[in-house]
């Protein structure tokens, strides 16, 4: 779901906080007019390293910036 959200973003014009809440679903808070940011907690150093990881492949394979 975020995939599909990211892709279709890039293609459109700002969508506002609000709307784009609805599209990402849950866990997600609005971070002002135009942004929205979601807090990740990891048990420990390997796993957080291990998330970034996978994150960091994903906006290398969807041209996103993280």
């Amino acid at each position: 779901m975020l995939k599909n959200f990211l892709t279709n973003l890039r293609k459109q014009k700002c969508i506002g906080s609000q709307k784009a809440l609805k599209q990402v679903g849950a866990g997600w808070t609005a971070s002002g007019d135009a942004s929205i940011k979601k807090e990740f907690a990891f048990n420990d150093f390997k796993e957080a390293s291990n998330f970034m990881m996978r994150y960091s492949e994903f906006c290398q394979k969807t041209g996103a910036t993280p």
